[in-house]
């Protein structure tokens, strides 16, 4: 493990730890609670399934958030079967937090993909593309635009956002993209962080939402 990706670790650790939160954004209590319109409920569950009323009234200090992360660090042994079935490396900054903080279920979205549904990192059975002839077609478009028959080669899938829209992060370039479905059997990608790195300097700075770009 580098310099940096021990240093990120820790402060992702330490995020954790002062929002007093180890699971996904999607479900942080305070995060439901804003989104709520006067007068409306919404219910929190714990991990034993128990059932929590949230309100705009709620007091949202009293709700058990959990206290470390849900899924355990994924093994050396086991990463190095991943990655085979895979068929590239992880980016040291994935693969530190993968074996030093958990195998997935916190951070943005729904969470960071856990490596034991490695079906996300090509989520579909399509023909795989070079993802970069797409790009070079349309230098100056938002977003890069490829049939539904085909699938960017070396995209590992970083997290769920809900509505069919997912962030992956393209192992050739480093580059993080955000993609949805766009009618036409079309699928659109757009850059959502020039790296990485930049990507968790983002959460960690302000978080980062399904509705940012």
């Amino acid at each position: 493990m580098n310099d940096a990706s021990n240093s990120l670790c820790q402060r992702i650790l330490e995020k954790c730890q002062q929002q007093r939160w180890y699971g996904p954004d999607m479900y942080i209590p305070d995060q439901l609670q804003s989104n709520l319109e006067d007068g409306g409920t919404m219910f929190w569950y714990d991990r034993d399934g128990k059932q929590y009323p949230i309100n705009r009234r709620t007091d949202t200090d009293k709700i058990p958030t959990v206290w470390a992360f849900e899924y355990a660090p994924i093994t050396e042994e086991r990463l190095q079967i991943v990655e085979q079935n895979l068929g590239f490396s992880l980016p040291p900054l994935l693969h530190a937090i993968y074996s030093r903080l958990a195998n997935g279920g916190f951070g943005p979205g729904y969470g960071l993909s856990s490596l034991t549904n490695t079906s996300l990192s090509s989520k579909r059975q399509a023909r795989f593309v070079d993802f970069s002839v797409f790009e070079r077609q349309t230098p100056e478009a938002k977003h890069i635009m490829i049939p539904g028959y085909v699938w960017p080669n070396n995209f590992f899938c970083l997290c769920h956002w809900g509505c069919a829209i997912y962030s992956y992060l393209d192992i050739q370039t480093g580059r993080v993209f955000r993609e949805a479905y766009y009618g036409d059997n079309q699928y659109g990608f757009e850059c959502e962080a020039l790296s990485l790195e930049a990507w968790f300097e983002l959460w960690l700075a302000k978080g980062i939402h399904m509705f940012d770009l």
